[in-house]
């Protein structure tokens, strides 16, 4: 048996392609990851609740908290088949159940910042109607935090109400998201910058509410040959008084 052992120039050039195939697989990993992202980093979500008491059920009100205050929020919410693929009709989630934290806090009487972090506390994927090869959806997951100011143009001052808000009001709410949500269970999109324009009337606990958004990617996304961009909402909101 005749052993060959490494010259210097062999062990020079294992030298030189170490970093060289170190660099090779950081950038392979990183065209797989942008893969994964552009097949499942689409944010199905639709519900957005209130920040606070003063809002609707999924449509923001115009009142601030006052200066100085805040509102701690945890709301939750299930939705049935959120990610429907058709045709055929093929059912990627069928349940979600989610939890909204948010943290606003008041600025003066007409101005209000709020931190809203989104959560997946279940969803019942179905992984096999996915052609990714990304494997199972994740059962539970973190979504992309978002940032909001809101400015209440129109309306009493914070600073003068006393218990709750009366009459009509107008706010402008800017939201920008951060992408740091899990992308493979449908709960992470890209950064977002949203603009919405709020409207509502309080009388004796009684309230409607409308709002209208623009919301701009600032990647866009493509999932089930079906390409993700720029957004434009709109919403109605009813309040009764319940003693």
């Amino acid at each position: 048996m005749i052993e060959r052992f490494p010259s210097r120039r062999d062990r020079a050039f294992r030298r030189r392609a170490s970093p060289f195939g170190a660099l090779v697989v950081a950038v392979t990993f990183a065209a797989i990851d942008a893969r994964v992202a552009a097949q499942r980093g689409i944010d199905v979500e639709r519900f957005r609740p209130a920040l606070d008491a003063e809002g609707f059920l999924g449509l923001q009100g115009t009142a601030t908290p006052g200066p100085g205050r805040a509102v701690l929020t945890l709301a939750t919410s299930w939705s049935h088949r959120p990610l429907l693929l058709t045709p055929p009709p093929l059912t990627v989630i069928a349940h979600r159940v989610t939890a909204d934290l948010s943290l606003e806090v008041g600025v003066g009487g007409r101005w209000a910042l709020a931190l809203d972090l989104p959560i997946v506390a279940y969803q019942r994927a179905f992984s096999q109607a996915l052609d990714d090869g990304l494997g199972v959806v994740p059962a539970n997951a973190v979504g992309d935090p978002r940032l909001s100011v809101r400015w209440r143009m129109l309306g009493e001052d914070a600073r003068i109400l006393r218990e709750r808000p009366e009459g009509p009001g107008i706010a402008l709410q800017a939201t920008t998201s951060v992408p740091a949500g899990e992308e493979r269970a449908f709960a992470g999109d890209s950064a977002a910058a949203e603009l919405r324009l709020l409207a509502d009337f309080h009388l004796f606990g009684a309230g409607a509410g409308v709002g209208v958004g623009w919301r701009h990617r600032f990647e866009t996304r493509a999932f089930a040959g079906v390409r993700f961009g720029d957004e434009i909402d709109a919403a109605i909101a009813l309040k009764l008084p319940i003693p």
